[in-house]
């Protein structure tokens, strides 16, 4: 679509050089046109290679993922299991932890270096018996994004799988 705003609208830009509205008014479509296909390809592409990593489920693309586990651990132990884990990132800044409410707040930049754009990671602890502990862990774009329709390719995904992965395996190598 934006290629074909710019398309439109540059022959007013490009016009002073070609001397003829309409033959920058082909050239602007043409160059509107290849610059909107080649970030359609770049989307399509990257999509692709999300759905090699996480299959053909939408899920994917969701913008807010949450998953739940029940630990067999007891609650003091899965809470510093869970700070490690979060601590595992490249690029994390510990918001909040607050073991009395069992919770772990903290944004993680993400592969694109820009300020504004990061997730936030929440873990919910919930103290069920002695040896074990119900934990909710979920990511999302921070700031929230401005349309329902925002897509993160997988991102928040991933943090929710790798934190996952991480308890996991610390918990075979406890066993």
């Amino acid at each position: 679509m934006s290629g074909l705003l710019f398309g439109f609208f540059a022959p007013l830009l490009i016009f002073p050089i070609y001397r003829s509205f309409f033959t920058s008014l082909i050239v602007s479509l043409v160059i509107g046109l290849s610059f909107g296909l080649s970030i359609l390809l770049a989307n399509l592409i990257h999509i692709k290679r999300i759905e090699r990593k996480y299959g053909k489920s939408p899920e994917f693309l969701k913008s807010h993922q949450t998953k739940e586990l029940e630990l067999p651990i007891p609650y003091d132990k899965a809470f510093d299991l869970c700070l490690e884990a979060v601590k595992s990132f490249k690029r994390v800044e510990i918001k909040e932890m607050n073991k009395h409410l069992g919770r772990i707040v903290a944004l993680k930049q993400t592969k694109i270096p820009l300020d504004w754009h990061r997730d936030i990671i929440t873990i919910k602890l919930i103290h069920v018996d002695n040896n074990r502990t119900h934990i909710r862990i979920s990511s999302k774009p921070f700031p929230d994004p401005p349309s329902e329709y925002y897509v993160d390719y997988g991102s928040n995904l991933e943090n929710v799988n790798m934190i996952l992965e991480y308890l996991n395996d610390q918990l075979k190598k406890r066993n």
